[in-house]
């Protein structure tokens, strides 16, 4: 990984503290995964070799970079959904600013809409949006990802209660093949094995 891209991960991860501190709102804050998260999916993405990544919910473009940058590596591409118009806009910044830009794709507005109509197929997806709606991006996903693809839904241990349901309905697909890893929020792996 590039120093500048190192330089401006640790630069939104104090930010992303000091936001945390002040206690303010939730749509405010930059609602970044842990650093150990993010070198878990750059790290997938290296190893899988994925070549078309989807992440649903990049909020300012944390996580985005951490795929972002795997993607440099590797020669791939991504698409980012954002719902939240400043957010988006804050992403495309943070992209811009390690020159990453030109390899992510971000499309504003509500991924229960836009997943519909995504042209193309992913061997890559992360999905840390609201939690309520991880359900629906299951069953909007599955047409969309390839098989021997990985999908990775962040907070599935920090909000097992509102995911549970998500969590019981991937585990009984006889598609996937899951594990949970336990580190950051808590991120449940699943390979689509047909």
């Amino acid at each position: 990984m590039r120093k500048d891209i190192r330089e401006l991960l640790r630069k939104l991860e104090k930010k992303n503290r000091k936001e945390k501190e002040a206690n303010l709102p939730t749509e405010e804050r930059m609602r970044s995964i842990p650093p150990e998260t993010g070198l878990f999916l750059h790290l997938l993405v290296k190893i899988s070799r994925a070549k078309n990544i989807l992440e649903i919910g990049s909020s300012q473009g944390y996580s985005t970079i951490w795929l972002a940058s795997a993607c440099e590596e590797i020669g791939a591409k991504m698409t980012s959904l954002e719902i939240n118009e400043r957010s988006a806009a804050k992403a495309q910044r943070n992209l811009r600013q390690v020159k990453l830009d030109g390899l992510v794709r971000i499309k504003i507005g509500d991924a229960k809409e836009i997943l519909p109509n995504l042209k193309g197929r992913f061997d890559f997806i992360f999905i840390d949006a609201e939690k309520k709606d991880y359900l629906t991006y299951f069953n909007l996903i599955q047409p969309i990802l390839e098989n021997n693809g990985l999908m990775v839904a962040d907070n599935i241990i920090s909000h097992a209660e509102i995911l549970s349901d998500y969590k019981k309905v991937v585990e009984k697909n006889p598609d996937f093949q899951n594990i949970i890893i336990p580190i950051g929020s808590g991120e449940m792996l699943s390979y689509k094995a047909k």
